[in-house]
Order: structure tokens, then sequence, then C-alpha cells
């Protein structure tokens, strides 16, 4: 039986991993979960539920390093099933991630080669990396700007405050900070794995993406069929009901470089002129 390979998508949220993971699942050779916004966390679970040393039943959800997975999203209803039937057991079980692959069996019978999940942040990914050396990870970068300034619209959208804005005193800044920090763990992961971790920027993929997404594949050690980069490409620019509802901005063009429009001098200008040093070591211009 052919190992299936964890592709970990890590990245702070407003970084496009939803778009990621819509063109990655262009590609025969990569499972993703059909479910939008693709956050079910299977292999994930599984893995953590490995390396926790589990050898039975399966739980509702596991705990790693005060992160919470469960298997799958609820209205996942594909997985739920998969889940509900080996639950009995299910740590006791050989090949699970083989299991679970055939879920996403391609149009030519085959089961993919790699599992793609958005994972919840470092804390699993770095551990499960130095576990298995076949296991790979997207680190994706975004200006942290941009993240701010995104996260912050999508907020104020949905009526409630996520991304690390608590509106408290200092909030702002602290907010920022964090997205600054996970950036340089990211780096800093990439540096330690070399060899399982792939840092893809977020402008390249909105700005060159077929360039960005054929040198991911080569990555992986996938040769696409003619076109299966292309088509990737088109799939991060489609504008339909459910990316709608995840957009701040007009378009994906758009979203880059957002933070040029915010006023000089003004509290956020002030605020990302004082983390210049930590932007220029992420790679970005400062203001």
């Amino acid at each position: 039986m052919q190992y299936v390979v964890p592709l970990f998508v890590v990245s702070y949220g407003r970084s496009g991993s939803t778009a990621l993971m819509r063109a990655l699942g262009v590609s025969d050779h990569i499972g993703v979960p059909p479910a939008f916004p693709h956050e079910t966390r299977m292999a994930q679970y599984i893995v953590a539920g490995q390396m926790l040393g589990l050898a039975g039943d399966a739980p509702a959800a596991l705990e790693w390093e005060r992160v919470t997975y469960v298997p799958h999203q609820p209205f996942d209803k594909v997985a739920g099933q998969w889940f509900e039937e080996r639950r009995s057991g299910f740590f006791a079980r050989p090949h699970l991630l083989e299991d679970y692959a055939m879920l996403f069996v391609n149009a030519g019978g085959s089961p993919p080669r790699f599992l793609a999940e958005k994972a919840m942040g470092l804390g699993l990914v770095r551990p499960a990396l130095e576990a298995d050396p076949r296991r790979r990870a997207v680190l994706l970068l975004r200006d942290p700007r941009d993240i701010f300034i995104s996260a912050k619209a999508f907020n104020r959208r949905r009526g409630f405050l996520s991304f690390g804005e608590s509106g408290e005193p200092g909030g702002d800044e602290a907010m920022l900070r964090a997205i600054i920090a996970f950036g340089l763990g990211a780096l800093a992961t990439a540096q330690a794995r070399p060899g399982q971790v792939l840092i893809l920027r977020y402008e390249d993929m909105i700005r060159a993406p077929a360039s960005a997404f054929a040198a991911l594949l080569s990555w992986l050690g996938i040769e696409p069929a003619p076109g299966v980069a292309e088509a990737m490409a088109e799939r991060i620019a489609l504008v339909d009901a459910a990316a709608l509802d995840h957009m701040t901005s007009a378009d994906a063009s758009d979203s880059v470089d957002r933070w040029r429009g915010v006023i000089p001098g003004s509290r956020f200008a002030r605020l990302f002129e004082a983390h210049g040093e930590a932007l220029e070591t992420l790679g970005y211009e400062r203001a």
C-alpha cells in the first residue's frame, strides 16, 4: 500500500489558506476536504493520536499543545460517516491515513499521494515533521500589514473579534506582534527542516499563480498533466458565493499591498512604521 503523505498548510488567519486549498484540490495527486472552507482535519487528528500513543477507540476530540483537534467539520458528512464507521478501535487500525485517502480517489481510480489540510498552527506540525521525514508542510506567508487590515475588516463584517484582535487598549500592537511572530516562527521552521517545508508567499500566489503552483507541484515531486498549474491559477481567481463571503477586497489583486492605502501619519501608519525592521526580516519593505 502506497504511503499517503500529510501535507500541512500553515498560515496566520486571513493569509489565503482557503484559496490555496481550493487550488490544491485541482490536482489528482492531492486530496483536499471538499466542504468549504476546507477545515476538516482528519489527518491531523490521526497524526496527533498516534503521537500521543493512543491505541483504542477514537475520542471526540484530542488535545495537543493546548490546541483541540476534532476529526471533521460538522457539515462534512462524508468524513463524518467514515469516522463513525471506524470509531471503535480506531487507533488500533492499520493504515488509517491510506484508508481515509480512499475518500479522495481521482477520476482514474487512484487515491491521492498527499492529504492537504489547514493546520492549526505550528505546535503540531513541527513535531509531526520531526517524527516522519516524509511529511510535508507549506507555510503560507503574507505581508503582516495586509493580514492586519483584512482581519479587522472580516471581524467587522462578522460582528465579533478573532485573529488576535481583542478591542482592548494596546490590542492593535499585540495583534500585529502576534502576526509577525507567526511569520518569524514559520521562517525558523523552514530553515530547520528545509527538505520538508516550503515557504509560499501570498503575493506570489496572487500575482503569478501559475508559476507559484508549478514550483509547488515540482517541490512535491508531482509531474502535473498539461494545464494543471494554469487550472490551479484559475481556481484562485474564482469568485463564487462561498468566496464572496470570505473576501474583504474587491478581488484577489486588490488584496495585495492594501496597507499602502493607510493614511500617512495615522495610528495604523505609525504602528506599521514601528515594526519596519521585523517586516524586512520577513521579506517585506518598510512603509
